[in-house]
């Protein structure tokens, strides 16, 4: 997999670009731009900052990582938009056995991992466990899981094949 250096004024999928390269780090005299670097968005009006996605060989320059095509453009558009590389002779190569060491089919995609998790639900002055309380699990597709804590407070196992944000409800009955 190959992924190429960003430089200043590259864009994102929405049209934002780079405001911000590191001057002592050059590409055909146009500064390279880093993780963290600054972004200007049209689309939104906003500014924002470049932030790492996906895997990367170990790069810096002046202390600062090397921004890659794909990386994000941090600013208020959603869905984040990606950037776009205008260059195509500076670039990182990772084999198959760099992307799977950071966890990456040989395209780059992100493994499956399996998350298994299981809750403690807690009173929030005292840090006591809940034992036999009433809980729902939502992820953003609904409700998932629904029961009664155990007597250390904690819900039956949620697995997902994908890392999620979950919501605990405390069911009252009235």
């Amino acid at each position: 997999m190959r992924r190429y250096n960003i430089k200043l004024h590259d864009k994102t999928t929405s049209g934002a670009f780079v405001t911000e390269g590191e001057p002592t780090t050059t590409h055909h005299g146009t500064p390279l731009a880093f993780i963290g670097a600054a972004i200007y968005c049209p689309t939104c009006k906003s500014t924002g900052i470049i932030v790492a996605s996906g895997p990367r060989l170990p790069m810096s320059f002046m202390g600062k990582q090397a921004a890659l095509e794909n990386d994000l453009g941090m600013c208020k558009c959603r869905p984040t938009p990606r950037l776009i590389a205008s260059q195509s002779t500076m670039s990182q190569s990772l084999d198959e056995n760099a992307l799977a060491a950071q966890g990456y089919t040989p395209t780059g995609v992100p493994l499956l991992r399996h998350h298994d998790e299981q809750i403690t639900l807690r009173d929030r002055s005292t840090r006591r466990a809940l034992a036999n309380v009433q809980y729902r699990l939502k992820d953003s597709s609904g409700v998932i899981a629904s029961g009664k804590t155990d007597w250390n407070g904690r819900t039956e196992r949620i697995a997902t094949d994908i890392a999620q944000r979950l919501t605990i409800e405390i069911v009252h009955s009235h």
